[in-house]
C-alpha cells in the first residue's frame, strides 16, 4: 500500500513537471515576443477626427454614420446662473435649454440655429462630444457656448477657436 502511494505520488509530481515545463516555455516565448518590436498592421481610415495632438477618432467607411466638418468656431463657456443666462434659481426656466432639456455638463452646447440645427450631435476638437440643445443671445454665426456647472471653469475657459464636426 505504501509503495502504491509513493508510486502514485511520483507519477503525479512527474505529470505536473511534464505539464508545467512546456507551459513555462510558452509563457517565456510569449514574453519574448511581447518585448520584441512586432509588426503592426496599419489600417488606413477613410476619415478621422483629432482628439488631441496625438490621438484620433477613426471613422471607417462602413460605419452607419458620417461626419461633416462645420469649420472653425469661436468657443466660450456658460453656466445656468444669472451671470450667463439672466435667470436665478427658482425661475421656471432656470437650467432648461431652448430644446426643453435640462442642461448637463459634457452634453449641452448652445449654438446659432441658423448655423447648427438644435438636436445635432457635435464633436468639438480638443473638448469632446456634445449635443446642440440651447441657443443664446450672443451666440450668432460661428460661435458656440459649452455648458459647464462651475462659473470659475466658465471664466477660465475663456474664448478659443476649435474645429467643430457634426456627427450624422
Amino acid at each position: 500500500m505504501i509503495r502504491r502511494t509513493k508510486l502514485s505520488l511520483i507519477c503525479i509530481v512527474l505529470g505536473v513537471f511534464l505539464i508545467t515545463i512546456p507551459a513555462w516555455k510558452q509563457i517565456n516565448e510569449v514574453h519574448a515576443m511581447l518585448n520584441e518590436k512586432a509588426e503592426v498592421e496599419v489600417i488606413i481610415p477613410t476619415r478621422y477626427i483629432p482628439v488631441t495632438n496625438t490621438e484620433y477618432i477613426y471613422i471607417k467607411e462602413e460605419t452607419p454614420f458620417g461626419i461633416v466638418d462645420l469649420g472653425e468656431f469661436e468657443v466660450t463657456y456658460y453656466t445656468a446662473g444669472y451671470e450667463s443666462t439672466g435667470k436665478i434659481q427658482g425661475h421656471s426656466a432656470y437650467g432648461i435649454t431652448k430644446s426643453g432639456a435640462r442642461v448637463r455638463e459634457g452634453v449641452t452646447i448652445a449654438v446659432d440655429p441658423t448655423e447648427i440645427q438644435l438636436g445635432s450631435y457635435l464633436y468639438i476638437e480638443g473638448i469632446g462630444f456634445g449635443v446642440a440643445q440651447d441657443t443664446g443671445g450672443l451666440i450668432k454665426g460661428k460661435k458656440i457656448d459649452v455648458f459647464v456647472e462651475d462659473i470659475t471653469q466658465a471664466i477660465q475657459g475663456g474664448v478659443s477657436k476649435h474645429k467643430v464636426y457634426k456627427v450624422e
